[in-house]
């Protein structure tokens, strides 16, 4: 999936602009708080305030696919049959909110922005 490599590549992001391998460091630590740091580093850079924008907004724009992320990656599959439409079902449901779900529609087109932000 992209986000799986925003995460690889945000780790990437962090030791080529660091000098003390920072990327090492922040292993553990929660995506938003890497994330956060990877913004700190970018802000202090020279660089024109354009390229910066598109940095931030690439980084906003994981950090929201990273919810919907943990939804499909942290929660089981529910797959029945339908016998009023004769069809299987499928979603992933959020265990601890079961109103939070995600279907096969939207688990494509996750994966298609996800692709579109990498």
């Amino acid at each position: 999936m992209g986000l799986c490599r925003i995460e690889w590549l945000v780790y990437e992001c962090l030791g080529w602009l660091s000098v003390d391998q920072i990327d090492q460091l922040v292993g553990d630590l929660f995506f938003r708080s890497r994330t956060a740091i990877l913004t700190r580093i970018v802000d202090r850079r020279e660089a024109d305030s354009r390229r910066k924008q598109r940095v931030q907004t690439a980084i906003e724009k994981a950090e929201k696919l990273s919810e919907k992320r943990n939804i499909i990656v942290h929660n089981p599959w529910r797959i029945w049959i339908d016998l009023d439409a004769k069809e299987f079902m499928t979603e992933i449901q959020r265990y601890s909110n079961r109103g939070k779900k995600v279907d096969l529609t939207e688990l494509r087109q996750f994966t298609e922005t996800a692709a579109n932000v990498e």
